[in-house]
């Protein structure tokens, strides 16, 4: 179910474009082609098909717009889910660094969605007006406006791509540096190389890292402390009891064993 409530949004996008988009479209557009064929409706047959572009073009702002709403309301959905099964069955729901949608596809899909809109239903809307008011200068309108059309979807395509860069190099940084403090390299602050909100992300990081270094720190020194007389009695050769206890195995259990 968990995994499930991730995957509403990707669903709507789906409901859209599916029983929304295709179950309205292609019957409506059956039955205008049936009326112009049998001479109920007057206006020429390609009307059908740009009104089929229109009907696209509005579904697919109206999915971009769906996706963003719904992922945004099953974060509530999803904390509530979490609580509930870690109050009933001691559990702790995550997806544990799995991605279900890559940040570069949601970027991109939408800059260019968010681009080419508005050139497409200008341009439909510009040859509807130019077929009534001119057709002599229709036919060749989607010459000029085919140009505009591929350089417009073009840059954005290519801005969403830089975006994506932008967001993605960051988040790469800091994933590396999280998996070498993992590994237990307290050396490895992130570089401070934005002017933005990662700026922020990055001097919490390295905040985090500072304070590891401290704690780690005070550890050992209070550790070393402990284990002083230990060692001094090992090195005297005096008995060392089996009981003690193993915290630092690095220490306490060599000890152990070279007095045994």
């Amino acid at each position: 179910m968990y995994i499930r409530i991730h995957h509403l949004p990707n669903l709507s996008v789906l409901r859209i474009i599916g029983p929304h988009l295709l179950g309205f479209s292609i019957p409506a557009a059956g039955i205008a082609l049936w009326m112009i064929h049998t001479g109920q409706l007057a206006f020429p047959f390609y009307y059908v098909g740009i009104a089929c572009i229109g009907a696209c073009l509005v579904a697919s702002m109206h999915a971009l717009v769906e996706f963003f709403l719904t992922m945004r309301a099953i974060r509530p959905l999803l904390k509530e889910l979490q609580e509930q099964t870690h109050q009933h069955y001691g559990l702790n729901l995550s997806l544990r660094g799995r991605v279900l949608l890559s940040l570069r596809h949601k970027f991109q899909l939408s800059a260019t969605l968010i681009g080419a809109f508005p050139l497409f239903l200008f341009c439909l809307a510009t040859q509807i007006r130019l077929e009534r008011s001119d057709a002599a200068h229709a036919s060749s309108y989607w010459l000029w406006a085919g140009t505009i059309l591929i350089f417009g979807v073009a840059f954005a395509y290519l801005g969403g791509k830089l975006l994506t860069r932008e967001i993605e190099q960051p988040i790469h940084h800091l994933l590396e540096k999280m998996n070498e403090v993992k590994e237990g390299r307290l050396n490895s602050n992130a570089s401070d190389l934005y002017s933005d909100e990662f700026a922020e992300l990055v001097e919490g990081f390295n905040m985090m890292i500072e304070g590891l270094k401290e704690r780690e720190e005070k550890t050992v020194s209070c550790w070393t402390v402990i284990l002083l007389p230990w060692r001094q009695r090992w090195m005297h050769g005096i008995p060392i009891p089996r009981d003690i206890p193993c915290v630092w195995p690095n220490t306490l259990c060599l000890l152990g064993e070279r007095a045994a």
